[in-house]
């Protein structure tokens, strides 16, 4: 079943520059300037993401909780992206 996107109606504070600007591009290229908020916004997230995740691995270390790799498991692990068996059972709870 396909899921139907839900739409929520948000008030945005913004500077009158970023609105002008927004406003001329919207005109410009004949696209909704709610398509480019939500594009920003998922730029933002997935910088985000990028960071936390970042900042998580790098928790890890500091704990001691890592595990290393050789360079067939590394290569496994980098050709379908999930951590081979073997790597799984050293990783220290």
């Amino acid at each position: 079943m396909a899921r139907i996107p839900v739409m929520v109606k948000r008030q945005l504070a913004i500077e009158a520059r970023q609105l002008d600007r927004l406003h001329a591009l919207s005109e410009a290229t004949r696209v909704p300037a709610a398509v480019y908020i939500r594009e920003g916004i998922d730029r933002v997230l997935a910088l985000a993401e990028t960071q936390m995740d970042t900042l998580e691995a790098l928790a890890e270390a500091r704990a001691g909780r890592t595990v290393e790799l050789s360079d067939p498991e590394l290569a496994e692990w980098e050709s379908t992206g999930v951590l081979p068996a073997s790597v799984e059972a050293r990783r220290p709870p």
